[in-house]
């Protein structure tokens, strides 16, 4: 697993930015968070975000996952079927492995010609 020495410091900036962004979304409320526990030696476990409050549990409505060193904060008594509710995330709670969800579609680039 990636650690946060062996990456380049543009890496390092970006996974900064991206942390303290995912953090804001979840503190803020703006995107409900889930923690699934794993048994794995270097992390704890998963932070699963959704796109937004409200939105149905399927795979095109996941923002993020976070493999995380240690568990965040928990709600209490806010448990779904997607893992136990984060109330706050923590930058330093996530290691350097983020996977962001993206849509597959084709996109192409039109030049002019005038």
């Amino acid at each position: 697993m990636q650690t946060l020495i062996s990456l380049k410091p543009r890496e390092r900036a970006q996974f900064d930015s991206i942390s303290r962004l995912l953090s804001c979304l979840v503190v803020e409320q703006l995107v409900p968070a889930y923690y699934q526990p794993l048994k794995h030696a270097g992390a704890s476990g998963i932070a699963l975000l959704l796109r937004g409050q409200g939105v149905p549990y399927h795979s095109e409505n996941v923002l993020a996952v976070a493999l995380l060193h240690h568990p965040p904060i928990l709600k209490i008594n806010e448990d779904h079927a997607l893992g136990r509710t984060i109330g706050l995330l923590q930058p330093a709670d996530m290691t350097p492995l983020i996977f962001e969800i993206g849509e597959s579609k084709l996109t192409s680039e039109v030049s002019s010609t005038t």
